[in-house]
Order: structure tokens, then C-alpha cells, then sequence
């Protein structure tokens, strides 16, 4: 069994004028990983918006990109610059750090892996082993059914029709515009009418759907913004990750146990403020599941606590985390 920490997070919207983590957190979080860290997972929405333009040089030359975030060649990379330099630290410490790409920066076509040296890791969702467990991962977003506005949305964002424009045609100060704009609108919209995740949720439906044919002992996403694990109808382990808006979180892997982790807004992030643990030896895959037409847990057994949801204004209290509940809780007295 490999020895070693696996650590997975997502959602920070850097870039992203409200509701997003700061970039000196990230920094400080990507500094102070763990000495054992085998590796970082970034499941999508890092950034706000990130899209890898190509120019034309002036003169003869042929097109090329510069590979350098000393010289920037396009204003992404300078805005970003202190954080792909601290994704890159992490690398030559021989951290594994991958990038799964979320619906805010799809847009990668190598200049992210060549400036940090992060691994993207594609299609999505991803199927792995980490210490003899087997874990499904994804941003979340594009899982599960459907319905006509995210179809055509999807197409629109992720047309190649589209995606030429936008690196070859569109003027980079209206691409920004369009992007803060369409991000800005989603965030009202949301909102206005949050999304709550349950039973008849796409992605809880795509993941009930998926352990019956997969033998899977773990999965995690991002994307919805709300802090939820809870027990398959197979019998695996679900963990949806928080966005970065309240403060530093994630969730680390130690090759048994998943443990979820928060940290205060501005505080070194090695100093966690809560964590609660589930052992994954506890929670592995069956091979029997309900049928189609049972998915073995209701909207009713999710409130009463088979979902856990953090709060983090008030961990220390949140009755979810009582003795018997999903997770054992510690906290760190530093």
C-alpha cells in the first residue's frame, strides 16, 4: 500500500470579485502542505475564469506561446501570476498536483500545465486508486441528467466554433467582460434560488447510478458549494466539496480514513480550525444495491443526518456532528 496523503479541493473562483477565496489563503494552503503529501487534487473552479488565448506574433514569426510568468503574454497570466508560482513550488517539492478543469476554466490547452507543471487530467468523471481504494472524481458539473439550458449552455461555453472566437478573434478586455458577466449572473441567479442537493439532485442521481455498474469506495466532487458526506445505497462514500468563500477547506485521504478539513479565513493554513474524519475501511462498496427504482435513501433520512453538512459558522456546535453521526470530530489546539 502506498504511504502518503492525498488531498483534493476545488471552488476557490480565484479572480472572482465576490464570494471567492483569496489568493494569499491558496498560497499559504499550497505552502504548508503536508511533508507526506503524495498528492493534490484540484477538482475545477480554481479560477474564476481562465481562458488560454493564443496571439500572433508581430512580424514573420510563427505562432508560439511564451512559457515564462516573468514575461506574461497574455493578462492572465500576470493577474495570477503569485499563485502559479506557488502551484509550481509545489511540483519541484515533488508534489503530484492535478487539475481537473470545472465549468469557470474548461479552458486549458497546455500553457497551465507548461507554466506550473500540474497534470490534467481528462475525461471526466475520473476513475482511480489511491492505497487500494477505489475513488471516482470530477468537478460535478455536466453529471447526471440535463435539461435544455445546461445542453445548450454546454455547447455554446465548450463549442469549437466557440472556442476558436474566443482565442483568435475576440479582443482579450471583451472576452474578460463576457466572463465576468456571465459569472457575475450565475452567482444572482444562485442566489436567488440556491441549489440544494437531495435525492432528486443530478449528481446524487448520476452517482447511484454509476456504483451499480462501478465498483467504487469513494466519491468526490465539486461544484455544488455546499460541504455534504454521506453513505451510498451501494455503500460507498460521497463527499461534495465546499467552496472557499467562508475560508480555506478540503479533504485529505491518508490511505484509510477521508478526513474533512477547515481552516480560518487569513490563518496559516496548516492550523486547522475542524476536523472530521470517516473511516473508509468502515464504508467500502457492496456488491448488492436497490433497484433502479429504490434508491435506497430519501429526502427525509438526508435531513435527519445521513448527509452531513458543515457549517462554518458554527462547527464546533452543528448537532450533524455529534458523537454517532457521519464523521468522528477533533479540533486542533493551535
Amino acid at each position: 500500500m502506498e504511504s502518503g496523503r492525498y488531498i483534493f479541493t476545488s471552488d476557490l473562483h480565484l479572480g472572482a470579485e465576490t464570494c471567492a477565496a483569496s489568493a494569499q489563503d491558496f498560497i499559504s494552503f499550497l505552502d504548508n502542505l503536508p511533508a507526506d503529501t503524495r498528492a493534490l487534487y484540484l477538482l475545477g473552479d480554481i479560477f474564476d475564469f481562465w481562458f488560454e488565448r493564443r496571439r500572433r506574433p508581430v512580424g514573420a514569426e510563427a505562432w508560439r506561446e511564451a512559457d515564462s510568468l516573468d514575461e506574461p503574454n497574455q493578462s492572465i497570466d500576470s493577474g495570477f501570476a503569485p499563485v502559479l508560482k506557488a502551484l509550481r513550488n509545489a511540483v519541484s517539492r515533488s508534489v503530484e498536483v492535478y487539475f481537473l478543469k470545472g465549468n469557470h476554466d474548461w479552458w486549458t490547452f497546455g500553457r497551465l500545465e507548461r507554466l506550473t507543471g500540474v497534470k490534467v487530467l481528462e475525461p471526466q468523471p475520473l476513475c482511480l486508486q489511491l492505497a487500494g481504494k477505489r475513488f471516482c472524481i470530477a468537478h460535478g458539473d455536466a453529471l447526471g441528467p440535463m435539461d435544455f439550458r445546461a445542453r445548450f449552455t454546454k455547447a455554446l461555453l465548450k463549442g469549437r466554433v466557440s472556442i476558436f472566437m474566443a482565442r483568435y478573434l475576440v479582443p482579450e478586455r471583451l472576452l474578460y467582460w463576457l466572463a465576468a458577466l456571465w459569472s457575475g449572473a450565475s452567482r444572482h441567479t444562485n442566489n436567488l434560488n440556491p441549489y440544494v442537493f437531495g435525492t432528486d439532485s443530478p449528481l446524487y442521481r448520476f452517482t447511484c447510478e454509476y456504483e451499480r455498474e462501478h465498483p467504487v469506495d469513494c466519491f468526490i466532487f465539486g461544484h455544488i458549494h455546499s460541504a455534504v458526506s454521506m453513505e451510498m445505497p451501494c455503500g460507498a462514500s460521497l463527499h461534495l466539496l465546499d467552496d472557499w468563500s467562508a475560508g480555506p477547506n478540503w479533504l485529505e485521504f491518508d490511505g484509510k480514513s477521508i478526513t474533512r478539513v477547515t481552516s480560518r479565513p487569513g490563518s496559516c493554513c496548516g492550523q486547522a480550525l475542524l476536523r472530521l474524519t470517516k473511516d473508509l475501511d468502515r464504508c467500502s462498496a457492496s456488491q448488492t444495491c436497490p433497484s433502479t427504482d429504490e434508491p435506497g435513501v430519501d429526502d427525509g433520512a438526508l435531513k435527519a443526518g445521513a448527509q452531513t453538512t458543515i457549517s462554518q459558522s458554527n462547527t464546533q456546535t452543528n448537532p450533524l456532528h455529534s458523537e454517532g453521526g457521519y464523521f468522528s470530530q477533533s479540533t486542533d489546539n493551535q
